[in-house]
């Protein structure tokens, strides 16, 4: 697995950083959620309705991001939400 930020997060961070004030100099993280493969298989098999066997356990993350300051700024990452939305959108492409 990784700590993963969907591309929409990173163009939404962006603009959001472009256009705040008195933040020169500053550094923010841009982190969204920590994705295994584990996690996709898991979303993909419940979106297809698949009888598949997903084994093994799914890993954590050792060390979180903390993204306290570029939410103050108003910054909402996409989550699990953007996650399986991006995932039933590959499947669905997987289909065509």
């Amino acid at each position: 697995g990784g700590k993963e930020v969907h591309a929409a997060d990173v163009a939404r961070a962006a603009a959001l950083l472009l256009t705040a004030d008195g933040i020169s100099g500053q550094s923010y993280n841009c982190y969204d959620l920590y994705v295994s493969r584990h996690a996709v298989a898991t979303i993909a098999k419940r979106l297809s309705g698949s009888n598949s066997k997903i084994s093994g356990e799914p890993p954590s993350p050792k060390h979180q991001i903390v993204t306290d300051k570029i939410e103050a700024l108003g910054m909402t990452f996409g989550g699990e939400e953007l996650l399986e939305r991006t995932i039933d959108d590959m499947l669905a492409a997987d289909k065509a």
